[in-house]
């Protein structure tokens, strides 16, 4: 299992959810991966709202670790239950080769990931911060990091969660924000409230922070994992609608105009070394 580890510089992370987006996460650079909910249930044609079980995560992070090899960043959600729950998932996710787990602090259900932000319910701090404890407790290795996630939405809110959390033993803190109402002053404070702690970010698409924050700007606010969670999928997403459409509208000349080569694909989930092997051991 590969070890996240935090470098003074910020980690640029992908968003994935299969064997190819984390292959291809590999090979363009990325220092480490996320397996987003919200991505993994999309692949399993579900909203993100609670319906996926932890097994289908656990399941996708054994493939994503194997076929990346980089730290993968498993999204935890609530942990699936109380604090007992959370203890039971760290394991499960860290014996599929997770080398971070994140937990979130909404209630469960969640509303799924296009509600109204301002109206999404979260627990008292005090459970949510048994649950972090649960987790660090629940780690077999102690390099397995623990992401405590606040889905808070006053600035205040933020900063005294996310404090309280780190004081529970999280190794990592990440605020839902990347709006321009938590901007630069936000991320100041935050750094500032939780000393040692590392701090992580999601450039959301379109929003303020993907545009207004590059590495060397979160480096000045203490980000230093920066997390691009859905720009994958999105992508992929429109790719393949924009290509089945011109299927079924006759014109799939422009598909294979536009698209990678059977090739790329091959090359990028290891068809070359499958071939070296069966060489060196064919009799």
């Amino acid at each position: 299992m590969a070890r996240l580890e935090i470098p003074t510089a910020p980690l640029l992370v992908a968003g994935v959810w299969d064997g190819l987006s984390a292959a291809l996460a590999r090979d363009t650079g990325f220092g480490g991966v996320f397996l987003s909910g919200f991505a993994v249930a999309a692949s399993l044609g579900l909203p993100d709202a609670d319906l996926y079980t932890r097994e289908d995560m656990t399941r996708a992070t054994a493939v994503v670790a194997r076929a990346s090899g980089l730290p993968v960043i498993a999204d935890m959600d609530t942990g699936w239950g109380d604090a007992t729950s959370a203890w039971h998932a760290t394991r499960a996710f860290e014996a599929a080769g997770a080398a971070a787990v994140m937990i979130e602090d909404q209630v469960s259900p969640k509303p799924g990931p296009l509600a109204d932000q301002s109206t999404v319910s979260l627990v008292p701090v005090a459970a949510a911060a048994a649950k972090i404890r649960a987790c660090v407790a629940g780690r077999l290795d102690p390099d397995t990091r623990v992401v405590a996630r606040t889905n808070a939405r006053d600035n205040d809110e933020v900063v005294a969660r996310l404090s309280a959390y780190a004081a529970a033993g999280a190794d990592v803190v990440f605020p839902m924000r990347h709006d321009e109402g938590f901007g630069l002053d936000g991320w100041r404070a935050l750094s500032d409230a939780c000393p040692g702690v590392p701090v992580a970010a999601a450039a959301a698409p379109g929003s303020w922070l993907e545009a207004n924050v590059d590495p060397s700007t979160a480096q000045e606010l203490g980000i230093t994992v920066l997390i691009h969670s859905l720009q994958g999928v999105l992508a992929a997403a429109g790719a393949i609608r924009g290509a089945f459409a011109d299927i079924a509208a006759g014109r799939s000349v422009a598909v294979s105009a536009g698209a990678a080569r059977v090739r790329d694909v091959t090359d990028v989930v290891g068809l070359p070394a499958l071939r070296d092997l069966q060489h060196r051991f064919s009799t």
